[in-house]
């Protein structure tokens, strides 16, 4: 989106699809998730939101929240958290194999391939949750060509719409 009008209306529905400006084509039934996570200290809950970009072209938009104790605690990470792992269960809910996952929280990376420790019990079941899915449910997904999680941030009209999907789910 170039305008923050446009990012609003494309999440009111008034718009079909993103502009997939750096997106290739996809033809390997790869999935490509953009996730971002929010905070809202007043009402005390995190959020995700997921953009989910299909081989076929489709564009599915999906959020959520929380407030577990424990998870309000780390703020906005534990909604960048909820929403990775959201969106690999999704994948393997529709039977996709492959799914490059984009972010802009470094953590979202180096847990889930122990490039740092999981200190806490919430990274702690993060990583072992990403662990777990990479290499039983989504195997193809983990190898270096095409990695399970690679590092990218958003495009700016990505990242808006996802601003504003994390925060719609608060």
């Amino acid at each position: 989106f170039e305008t923050e009008e446009e990012a609003k209306n494309y999440l009111e529905n008034r718009i079909q699809e993103i502009k997939k400006v750096d997106i290739e084509e996809n033809t390997t039934n790869q999935l490509v998730v953009y996730v971002d996570g929010s905070f809202d200290e007043k009402i005390g809950k995190y959020a995700f939101g997921c953009i989910i970009l299909t081989p076929r072209g489709e564009t599915i938009r999906e959020s959520g929240n929380g407030n577990e104790p424990d998870s309000l605690a780390i703020r906005n990470v534990a909604g960048e958290m909820l929403g990775a792992m959201y969106a690999v269960q999704w994948a393997i809910k529709n039977g996709y194999h492959n799914l490059e996952l984009r972010y802009d929280y470094e953590g979202i990376e180096k847990w889930a391939q122990g490039e740092w420790k999981a200190k806490n019990t919430l990274t702690q079941k993060y990583a072992n949750f990403m662990k777990s899915k990479s290499s039983s449910e989504i195997p193809s997904t983990v190898n270096q060509k095409s990695p399970l999680l690679t590092l990218g941030i958003p495009l700016p009209s990505v990242k808006a719409a996802l601003a504003n999907l994390s925060a719609s789910s608060l």
